[in-house]
């Protein structure tokens, strides 16, 4: 089938559109693949035993990074599992589409809205975490810390130093105005659709920050080059040119 140069440059702005939604803070669609929690902490939150840290996990977004980390202590989810969400850039969080995330105020049964404010807490202790790989320790505090924003009624089973991130957190978080803007490289993955209690749990990745946005670019771009030469080469044979 012969595909025509219309055809092409249409391709190229369904391309750039798909990049606008993506800017503008709506979610892409992804699919979650928990595969493993080999070698993270166990930790004990209120008398029950509980994986800790990044587990081993991937999501289908264009660019992410394998590992996940959990933010939701209402849910549960076990090895291997796999279910849709949603994923939002980190840094696109804002007060228009807060209620699309897990803890955002959706009144979802069950869950506690946290605000703006207690998702800058969770990104700021989520990087710190992605950033501890070797220490198992202080990654099974983070995740303490982490459940007990999203979820105030753990606080009071927390040690000195779960307790201790969790005020770094704050005051970071207050530091910066709670802006999600140093966050690019950070993606929330809310299951989908929102059910209430019983759903997966809502994790976070990484993708290298410009990544997701750098294949669509780079797409988009090889889409137009191949507009750009199939028109010449028509343009030469119409001319008598081999």
């Amino acid at each position: 089938m012969r595909i025509k140069t219309e055809g092409l440059a249409a391709a190229v702005v369904a391309a750039v559109l798909y990049l606008g939604v993506s800017a503008s803070g709506q979610g892409t669609p992804v699919t979650i693949n928990l595969t493993n929690v080999n070698g993270d902490p166990i930790v004990n939150v209120g008398g029950e035993e509980v994986y800790a840290g990044v587990y081993g996990g991937t999501s289908n977004l264009a660019g992410a990074n394998t590992g996940i980390i959990c933010d939701d202590f209402y849910d549960e989810v076990g090895v291997p599992q796999t279910w849709s969400a949603t994923a939002y850039q980190a840094s696109s969080l804002t007060s228009s589409n807060l209620s699309e995330v897990l803890f955002g105020g959706n009144n979802a049964s069950g869950y506690q809205g946290i605000g703006i404010a207690g998702y800058a807490e969770i990104a700021y202790l989520v990087e710190l975490s992605f950033k501890s790989s070797g220490n198992p320790t202080l990654q099974g505090d983070i995740s303490e810390a982490i459940w007990s924003i999203s979820d105030p009624a753990i606080s009071s089973t927390l040690d000195a130093a779960a307790n201790a991130l969790v005020a770094q957190a704050i005051a970071n978080a207050a530091a910066t105005g709670d802006s999600m803007s140093q966050y690019a490289n950070l993606w929330i993955y809310t299951p989908s659709p929102l059910i209430g209690a019983g759903e997966p749990q809502e994790m976070w990745g990484t993708v290298p920050e410009g990544g997701a946005t750098l294949l669509y670019l780079l797409l988009a771009a090889a889409v137009c080059f191949g507009a750009m030469r199939l028109r010449s080469r028509n343009f030469d044979r119409s001319s008598g040119i081999a």
